[in-house]
Parts: C-alpha cells; sequence; structure tokens
C-alpha cells in the first residue's frame, strides 16, 4: 500500500515539472509574441502618384486648352462667341449687357461644346444662363481630367502655350481663310490678351459681367461648390477617381494587413 502511495507521488511529482515547464515555455512564446507587438511598425500605406513626368497631353482641343491654361472663361467664351459670329451662326447684339442672337438656319455643323454653349443662352433674352454655361464647363473639365488625368500638368501648359504663341504669331489669316484658321486667330488673339497684358474688350467683358464669380477661371471653377457637385454626376471624374483610388488602396491595405498577420501570426511562434 505504502509502496503505491509512493508510486503515485512520484507520477504527480513529474506530470507536475512537465506542466511547470509547459508553462515556462509558453510564457517566453508570450514574451515574445507581446515583444513582436509592441516593437513592430506596419508599414505605411504609399499612395503612387499617376502622373508620368514629361509625359503630355496632346489631345486636348483648344477650349480644354485654354481652360487648363487659366484663361478667364471670359476670355474663351468671348473667343467662341467670335468664331460662331464669323461663321454666321450667332449675331451678338450687345456686349453690356451682354445678348447674343442664334441666326436661324445657318448651314453649317457645330461642334459639341458649340452647341453646348449655344443651348446655354436664353433664346427668348439673348442672355446667358448660368446653368447651361456650368454644364458646358463641367463638360470641359470632365474632358480635361479624362485626357490628362497621368499627364505631367506643367509640361502639358508648357506645350499649349507654345502653340498659343504661334497662333498670335501666325497674325491674322488672309480674306477667304478656312474657318479653322480664323478660329486659330481668335485663341490666339484672346491668350496674347491674357497672358501678356491682362487685355479685355469690350465683348469680353461684357460677359465677364453675365457671369458669376465662381465661374471667373478654371482654378476657381474647380475649388467651387459647383463643380464639386459635379465630380459626384459626371461619370467621367468619378470613375477614374475611384478606380484609381480603390485598386491604389486595395493594394496597400492588402500588403500592409498580409505583413501584420504574419509578422505577429508566423515570426511570433502562434498557431
Amino acid at each position: 500500500m505504502v509502496l503505491i502511495f509512493a508510486g503515485l507521488v512520484i507520477v504527480a511529482l513529474v506530470i507536475g515539472a512537465a506542466k511547470h515547464r509547459s508553462m515556462l515555455k509558453a510564457a517566453d512564446g508570450l514574451d515574445a509574441i507581446r515583444w513582436e507587438g509592441d516593437e513592430w511598425v506596419p508599414p505605411k500605406i504609399q499612395l503612387a502618384s499617376f502622373r508620368k513626368t514629361g509625359k503630355i497631353a496632346e489631345n486636348l482641343d483648344y477650349i480644354e486648352a485654354g481652360f487648363l491654361l487659366g484663361m478667364p472663361v471670359s476670355h474663351i467664351l468671348s473667343a467662341m462667341f467670335q468664331i460662331l459670329e464669323s461663321l454666321g451662326v450667332v449675331r451678338v447684339e450687345s456686349t453690356e449687357p451682354f445678348v447674343v442672337r442664334r441666326i436661324p438656319d445657318a448651314p453649317i455643323k457645330l461642334t459639341e461644346y458649340q452647341d453646348l454653349l449655344l443651348q446655354a443662352v436664353d433664346p427668348q433674352s439673348g442672355k446667358l444662363i448660368h446653368a447651361g454655361v456650368e454644364h458646358f464647363m463641367q463638360k470641359v473639365v470632365d474632358a480635361i481630367q479624362s485626357k490628362a488625368w497621368d499627364c505631367d500638368l506643367e509640361a502639358t501648359k508648357a506645350f499649349y502655350e507654345k502653340k498659343f504663341a504661334a497662333l498670335y504669331s501666325a497674325g491674322a489669316p488672309a480674306s477667304g481663310a478656312q474657318p479653322a484658321d480664323q478660329g486659330q486667330y481668335y485663341w490666339g488673339q484672346h491668350y496674347w490678351m491674357y497672358s501678356h497684358h491682362n487685355e479685355t474688350q469690350p465683348l469680353t467683358t461684357g460677359i465677364q459681367q453675365a457671369l458669376p464669380p465662381a465661374f471667373s477661371d478654371y482654378s476657381t471653377f474647380m475649388s467651387s461648390a459647383a463643380c464639386y457637385s459635379g465630380c459626384f454626376v459626371h461619370s467621367a471624374c468619378h470613375d477614374a477617381c475611384h478606380s484609381a483610388c480603390h485598386s491604389a488602396c486595395h493594394s496597400a491595405c492588402h500588403s500592409a494587413c498580409h505583413s501584420a498577420c504574419h509578422s505577429a501570426c508566423v515570426s511570433g511562434g502562434a498557431h
């Protein structure tokens, strides 16, 4: 009986010692995991720029390029109305206040922007409709962002500055010149007035007075409430931003989470 009791005591002591060693080992492992938790720094999420240095958006038209260069909207619309008037599409009846009339049955095929601009003119009063001008501007902004989203904006601006300067240097087109040449002349003139002398003409001044301050230029419009709300209803801007941001965030977060879990679970000894 005594031998049996002594045997049980020995077995109990052996089991207790084994459990003690196991707990010490576990404690050491726990300390290692805690050290990992205290010292581990998660990788930083880095969102790469999608703009490529030196890449130029060479497919902007003159209206989009004028907006990007910061030409006042009054200069841009003035050039557009002068072109339309030279084509026999409209007649400017008054500059202050600005009043323009569309000439019916003009045999000219309008561009998308020209058509949008004419839709922004009240057919009864001949005055600009602010909502129509805003819609026109949002279309231009959408196009710029769609075409130049990954481009070097400074390089693109320099490209079109030279192009507009060349249009001005070319001077007035000869009599009977093609409509495209006449249009280029107006763009060159307005760019020169804006960039070199900040000059205006009665038509430009009248249009400026007819527009809200938020429509003064590209930068002002981009920071206005009108453009901010427009970003969420115009697919070109929203889709591009959503796709780029979602892809960047997903990649960065996936990498960060994977590194954190791997470091804590595998390197730390947990199972």
